[in-house]
């Protein structure tokens, strides 16, 4: 997630914090979280993938700013190629990530904020190899 947060930060310009795992008390704000994911995929020669479902949830006053975000974030992350996002220590390399429900309407809270959302599946190979 951390570095998922990086990549964001570093390749769109969102104007609101992004944080980890809920959203925050301001008014824009995102933030991403993991999700409940399928097993681990073995191969034949016993290694494994490692599928890393996640959410992102876009928060803000005015519903169509939040949408607009959450579609920005889609697009950025949606079939993102292999080695786009990997571990500071080498642990892990991004094989691919796709989207796998669009973004779209969660609720307008008691401040009149609205909040989008979009999951994401995250293929990562151990190692970084």
């Amino acid at each position: 997630m951390i570095r998922a947060k990086e990549y964001l930060e570093t390749n769109l310009t969102l104007n609101a914090t992004i944080a980890t795992p809920s959203l925050l008390t301001e008014p824009k704000s995102i933030a991403i979280r993991p999700t409940p994911s399928t097993p681990n995929d073995p191969y034949l020669d016993r290694d494994k993938t490692i599928n890393f479902a996640f959410q992102v949830l876009v928060k803000d006053p005015n519903s169509m700013t939040a949408y607009r975000k959450c579609h920005d974030i889609y697009n950025a992350l949606d079939e993102l190629p292999k080695g786009s996002i990997s571990s500071q220590d080498g642990s892990f390399l991004l094989l691919r990530c796709h989207c796998t429900t669009m973004p779209n309407w969660v609720e307008e809270n008691e401040h009149g904020e609205h909040t989008y959302t979009a999951l994401f599946n995250a293929e990562l190979t151990k190692g970084g190899s």
